[in-house]
């Protein structure tokens, strides 16, 4: 692949620009607090308890199909809300509140806690201290402090629509990217061809133009090298990348600067 002066960076979000499952797994745990006030709950299981039971309760939908294509998980429909107008959306909306109750109800049974109104109640605290919980990867605000204006910035990541970019506005990182572009708005995750189609149009580049920096080598950069794409991997914990090699390969966000 040719190197060529970098126009544009598609950035993903989860896991390379803010933490998310470990901030999910906090949330949870806090939550839990008020069932261990209330009932003598021990958090830290009743964390696992409510994962386990979620995902359970997920992968039974209707729309699980839906789910797997835009890449939502199970811990993150604990408090989406599900704006858009497709048919899977709107049904996920609807059931939303009965998943977000049982999930809850079921892990406190499975600890010996048969109280639903102590379910609707961590239910709807879960939401409230998740949407106020962010964290930065070190270097995140610095490297795009240095980049917006230099490059044009897109936010290019799988999930929910409203969930991500709630996230992005939470964690204060809105203001640095020109466009956005999340999986659910398109029906079609990264790796598939057509989100990048649509990051490419977002990046208002070439493909040879553009670097792809993120945390998951099929996802981040698979995908984006099968569309002539560099792709950086953001490879903090020193894995293996398999069969898939990245153009380069960073372990903090500040190397990036070696690529511009």
């Amino acid at each position: 692949m040719v190197r060529t002066a970098v126009q544009a960076i598609l950035f993903d979000l989860d896991e390379t620009l803010i933490l998310e499952k470990p901030i999910a797994l906090r949330a949870l745990e806090q939550t839990g607090q008020r069932a261990n006030a209330v009932a003598c709950v021990h958090p830290p299981e009743l964390r696992d308890r409510v994962l386990e039971r979620a995902g359970e309760l997920w992968r039974s939908t209707p729309a699980i199909d839906y789910c797997r294509r835009v890449g939502i998980s199970s811990w993150e429909g604990l408090w989406a809300v599900f704006a858009g107008e497709d048919e899977n959306l709107a049904w996920l909306r609807e059931w939303a509140p009965r998943y977000r109750f049982e999930s809850w109800s079921r892990a406190l049974k499975d600890l010996g806690v048969d109280d639903q109104r102590l379910a609707r109640i961590l239910a709807d605290e879960f939401v409230e201290t998740r949407t106020g919980l962010f964290e930065h990867f070190p270097g995140t605000t610095e490297i795009l402090d240095e980049l917006k204006g230099a490059v044009r910035l897109v936010l290019a990541t799988n999930g929910a629509s409203d969930l991500q970019r709630l996230k992005l506005e939470t964690s204060g990182l809105t203001g640095y990217f020109d466009d956005v572009l999340v999986s659910a708005d398109i029906g079609f995750a990264k790796p598939h061809p057509i989100f990048y189609e649509n990051a490419i149009r977002l990046a208002n580049a070439g493909p040879e133009q553009i670097l792809m920096v993120g945390d998951n080598i099929r996802r981040d950069i698979g995908g984006a090298q099968a569309a002539g794409i560099r792709g950086i991997w953001v490879n903090r914990k020193d894995k293996d990348p398999g069969e898939i090699q990245p153009f380069a390969e960073i372990e903090n966000l500040f190397e990036l600067r070696n690529f511009l």
